[in-house]
């Protein structure tokens, strides 16, 4: 009775932990979010998650401390999935699938009776990058800004194809660095899967949309499906005609909600 009982203490108060901490911080000092705080290079969030970036003599790293949006998060986290673990868990095997994404250095989840009481995942930091939106935003050449665009679906074309949907495929979760490259970020909405269904990935594709580019926007998404289409799970489909189907519904479901947010409804 009592090894069954320590046992079950065990599995609901346990550390989940992965990698190796970069530099020779503490996990107390970097679990610590006025630590990090007052010693990170640069603070990109400070509200419900923190994230930033912290240098060591083997580099710069970006140090992600979760928070949490709503209580009721915090109340079912005994039957959840951390978003710390899952951001290592979709780093790797999108870097086993060959998409690009900060290599991940160390994840830590604690739990006390169940409930998460601490979140971190540490990637590395990406030297120089740019958001795809800010990029556009600036006005490249257009030969470039193809080129970043066919780039990023090369890159979701072999995510989807390893069975992963990110869920939050916005501009802003593109980085590229000072040679186009694209990384995947914001990970810890992404789901990992056998196979997807058609309407899975039309759905998360549903979000990509190159507006800060305005007036190249339409050659521009046509440049991604392009890519995208013949190196997707479901090459034969209609890629493109499909998407701005569903990017309008997303559009309309949007409206609605800033129209009662209006009105006083919460979400």
């Amino acid at each position: 009775m009592l090894a069954v009982k320590g046992r079950i203490l065990k599995i609901f108060n346990h550390q989940h932990r992965a990698g190796k901490i970069p530099g020779d911080w503490s996990l107390t000092d970097i679990g610590n979010s006025q630590w990090l705080l007052n010693n990170a290079e640069k603070t990109y969030k400070r509200k419900i998650n923190i994230v930033a970036r912290l240098a060591t003599g083997n580099g710069q790293f970006l140090v992600k401390l979760f928070g949490w949006r709503h209580w009721i998060h915090r109340v079912l986290s005994p039957f959840m999935v951390s978003r710390a673990w899952q951001s290592w868990r979709v780093a790797r095997a999108l870097i086993a699938a060959g998409v690009g994404t900060p290599a991940p250095r160390y994840v830590f989840t604690g739990r006390c009776c169940g409930f998460i009481t601490s979140n971190l995942y540490i990637s590395d930091y990406i030297t120089g990058h740019r958001t795809i939106r800010r990029y556009l935003k600036s006005g490249p050449p257009e030969e470039q800004a193809r080129q970043a665009v066919r780039n990023c679906a090369r890159n979701v074309a072999h995510m989807h194809s390893a069975g992963i949907l990110h869920r939050d495929l916005t501009p802003g979760n593109f980085l590229l660095d000072q040679d186009l490259n694209i990384y995947l970020v914001d990970l810890n909405r992404a789901r990992i899967r056998r196979k997807l269904a058609y309407r899975q990935i039309i759905r998360d594709l549903a979000k990509i949309n190159f507006g800060a580019y305005a007036d190249k926007r339409l050659i521009l998404i046509e440049e991604f499906m392009g890519i995208y289409a013949p190196a997707s799970p479901y090459p034969r489909r209609d890629w493109l005609s499909d998407y701005h189907q569903y990017r309008q519904g997303l559009l309309r479901r949007r409206r609605v909600k800033r129209k009662l947010k209006k009105l006083g409804f919460k979400q």
